[in-house]
């Protein structure tokens, strides 16, 4: 019998932090735990199971993925990029019955078997986690599911890399101006 239905599950990615300009369903949904190598990247692209889709925090959406088709979490959201939700959501949060197996890929989702109260369980901590109300004072309790944290996209630069960037082409400017200055000022 199952300790927990949820395996892996993830709160409040960003939309902005994933390429759904891929021709295929194949993108990625990465993510990394605090359990494994913080370097590790692990792509949700095929997880099943539930998501929630939320502006600013609100939840806008609820849906689910694996429902005896071939349709994966990437392939949904990437959907709501493309169909009359496409700007009412800019976070989401998912809750797969896959597990993470030792090699980092996706294992498991067949048939599931829980107890009632494994079930009610596994119903709490995701309205819980998923809906954060603000008379719960803690989170979902998860037996054994484990929480990723969302890779950001790694061509992007950071703000960081951005300001220094933009430092950079400031003191190029200055120097030019310098440069204008005592032109002007010889001539």
């Amino acid at each position: 019998m199952e300790s927990t239905i949820i395996k892996t599950y993830g709160l409040f990615w960003r939309r902005d932090h994933v390429n759904w300009n891929r021709t295929d369903d194949k993108g990625e949904l990465l993510g990394f735990s605090r359990n494994r190598k913080s370097a590790e990247r692990i792509n949700f692209n095929g997880q099943i199971g539930l998501y929630i889709l939320y502006h600013d925090f609100k939840i806008v959406y609820v849906g689910q993925v694996g429902k005896g088709d071939r349709r994966t979490l990437y392939s949904r959201l990437k959907d709501y990029t493309r169909n009359l939700k496409n700007h009412r959501w800019n976070q989401f949060s998912w809750f797969g019955i896959k597990w993470v197996n030792t090699k980092g890929g996706l294992s498991g989702g067949g048939n599931i078997s829980a107890t009632k109260e494994v079930l009610l369980s596994t119903i709490e901590a995701i309205l819980i986690d998923g809906c954060e109300p603000s008379l719960n004072k803690q989170g979902g309790q998860w037996k054994d599911a484990v929480q990723y944290f969302q890779h950001e996209l790694s061509g992007d630069p950071s703000m960081e890399e951005k300001l220094d960037a933009l430092i950079l082409n400031q003191q190029k400017l200055e120097k030019i101006i310098l440069k204008i200055e005592k032109r002007l000022k010889n001539n």
